[in-house]
């Protein structure tokens, strides 16, 4: 997924994208977050297996809420055993708060969204006058010509690698590189922390 989001951010200022690769986009950009998300879950969960940090929790009881690494009760327990790794994962705390909401979205059918395109105060005249065009057709006359003019409205504007993401309180506008350079390599750093705790466990 990263190396296929490298490709789209390297489109920067192309023609705006059509349906389709707009939405093979919007599946990778909700994919990386649900799998990185999904990835730390799944490293807490083998810290658990081996360390037993919150007593007599599985994933079939309520005790498995507080299975986590930035869980309060599972970052005490963990502390006993290891406070060193709970003093290196703190340092990602801010960083799992912001992207697990972007997980949260695409689980609330509010789905992370790149736009197929960014119109500009440059394309105002021809956005104005494609609009025109494609408000003058009628469908049932020439069916032909009115899908023309919504085809050329549709390529007013360029692609500009972003994403939104739409929650209650707010409507905000990422760079979609943040996915590569900001989130990609805190994940590997993590989970490395979380593979140096079970190596240790291993050769104990």
């Amino acid at each position: 997924m990263k190396y296929q989001l490298d490709e789209v951010i390297e489109k920067t200022g192309s023609k705006p994208f059509d349906p389709y690769e707009t939405t093979r986009i919007n599946i990778l950009l909700n994919a990386f977050y649900l799998n990185i998300l999904g990835a730390i879950d799944n490293l807490s969960w083998v810290i658990q297996h081996e360390f037993n940090l919150i007593n007599g929790a599985t994933e079939s009881n309520s005790k498995k809420h507080g299975i986590g690494f930035f869980k309060k009760e599972f970052k005490k327990s963990l502390n006993k055993s290891d406070p060193d790794m709970v003093k290196e994962t703190n340092n990602f705390q801010n960083w799992h708060d912001e992207i697990k909401n972007f997980r949260d979205s695409a689980a609330h059918r509010i789905p992370l969204f790149c736009p197929a395109r960014v119109i500009n105060s440059e394309d105002d005249e021809e956005l104005s006058k494609t609009r025109n065009n494609f408000l003058n057709q009628d469908y049932s006359k020439d069916r032909k010509a009115y899908m023309n003019a919504q085809r050329e409205l549709y390529q007013v504007g360029k692609f500009q690698p972003i994403f939104v993401h739409v929650s209650e309180e707010s409507e905000t506008i990422y760079p979609l590189s943040r996915t590569v350079e900001k989130d990609y390599d805190p994940f590997w750093e993590l989970s490395s922390l979380a593979f140096k705790l079970i190596e240790k466990r291993l050769y104990q």
